[in-house]
């Protein structure tokens, strides 16, 4: 049964990790969590499954979350969207629950789960490529390798697949310099090649919040390593003049720049054509709707409909790198997991949310190793002005490797303490 359970396991959370930057329809991404269920379901050892689940604080804040957000939808406004909402969180709930308390004997290594993810993320990325040289063969248009135009999988967006872009670029970073410290050259290479690829897509990309992920994770792994090796000061200078480059040598970021510029000058004076950003919009009348009912926020699948309802009075327009368009044409989320969190969650709901990022980020520190405060430090950041968990792919992301990279090693953190104690207690 062992055997039968290891393979389940091994098949769900590969199959899962390689579709995460796909995302189709058929066959469904979520496959990988069933099978990987399956396989927990089988387990006989209930009695040291309940224990882990008691305690591990990073499980109990995700399972405290969670229950907020299904008490949110006994009192919101559209009942039939907050359970659409609770379905959807399924995921942030089942992938730590299955791992809280998952065997070490049949557990498999988190870096082969990451490096399959780093692979599929690889192929996506050349993928992409290719969609977009044959485009331009076809049209002669460049604007086909450039921000929107590039990223073509319906169910993960240009912000979400920059993200994962961001995590990637830090993870082959740091596989680079380990082989390298190995003397092992062709792997190095290999996550150099990599790393170099994703940087590009990133500057194809233009997604502006991730300006400042990449070179915090960046950052982060370059100065891990530099504590046991010095030498590597100059290759990680190359490559900050590499990113630097990259990002200003792309139209799409320079477009960019361009507009961020006119959208902070349009905040105080009035330019024909042009208004501030979406953002300052909704952020605006979103804080004065959260200022309403702070408490409690207007329930699980509410907060949006309150916000858009504010939303409707507004008469500006903004600029969206193409044209003018009313606020009030379409239906907006906040553009925030932490706004959004207040609106639909209130108080509790965000405080919830910030523990389970930044208690394990300090205070498991060595169990979580360098991987986890990467992708704890991605998502920190980028949630900041999108609402990430709002959709399958943000939600996917996060709940997958949140339960791997967090709840997953902590839980073997503590079992290995109180092996040791009941030990010295001998």
């Amino acid at each position: 049964m062992d055997v039968i359970r290891k393979w389940l396991y091994l098949i769900g959370a590969i199959w899962f990790v390689l579709n995460l930057p796909f995302q189709f329809d058929f066959p469904p991404t979520a496959l990988g969590l069933m099978v990987f269920g399956l396989g927990w379901i089988l387990r006989r050892d209930w009695r040291s499954f309940f224990r882990s689940c008691l305690s591990n604080p990073p499980w109990l804040m995700v399972f405290a979350l969670f229950c907020w957000i299904a008490f949110g939808t006994t009192y919101t406004e559209n009942s039939a969207k907050g359970a659409r909402e609770l379905v959807l969180k399924i995921p942030m709930i089942g992938w730590p629950l299955v791992l809280v308390g998952m065997e070490r004997r049949l557990s498999t290594h988190r870096t082969t789960i990451l490096k399959a993810f780093v692979w599929s993320m690889l192929l996506s990325s050349l993928l992409l490529l290719f969609l977009a040289m044959r485009d331009f063969v076809f049209t002669g248009e460049s604007t086909v390798f450039f921000y929107k135009a590039l990223f073509r999988w319906e169910m993960v967006p240009i912000h979400y697949f920059a993200l994962f872009l961001s995590f990637s670029a830090a993870l082959s970073l740091d596989w680079m310099l380990r082989k390298r410290n190995e003397e092992k050259t062709g792997a190095a290479l290999g996550w150099s090649l990599a790393l170099l690829i994703f940087i590009g897509m990133l500057a194809l990309s233009a997604v502006r919040i991730q300006w400042l992920v990449l070179p915090v994770l960046l950052i982060k792994v370059w100065i891990e390593h530099l504590r046991s090796d010095r030498s590597l000061a100059l290759p990680g200078i190359l490559l900050l003049l590499f990113s630097v480059a990259a990002f200003t040598l792309s139209p799409s970021v320079q477009k960019r720049l361009q507009e961020s510029l006119v959208e902070w000058r349009a905040r105080n004076d009035k330019m024909d054509g042009f208004q501030t950003n979406e953002r300052f919009y909704l952020w605006s009348h979103g804080t004065a709707m959260i200022a309403e009912r702070p408490i409690l926020g207007y329930g699980t699948g509410g907060g949006n409909d309150a916000l858009n309802r504010s939303l409707f009075q507004e008469k500006a327009s903004f600029w969206d790198g193409e044209e003018m368009r009313p606020l009030n044409e379409r239906r907006y989320n906040f553009h925030s997991a932490y706004l959004q969190h207040l609106g639909n969650h209130g108080i509790p709901g965000l405080l919830l949310l910030l523990l389970m990022i930044l208690y394990p980020l300090f205070k498991y520190r060595g169990a979580i190793g360098l991987q986890g405060q990467l992708f704890l430090w991605a998502c920190l950041l980028s949630f900041t002005t999108e609402s990430m968990l709002q959709r399958q792919a943000g939600l996917f992301f996060f709940s997958f490797f949140y339960a791997w990279l967090i709840v997953h090693p902590v839980a073997a953190d503590l079992h290995e303490e109180t092996g040791a104690r009941r030990r010295s207690e001998r």
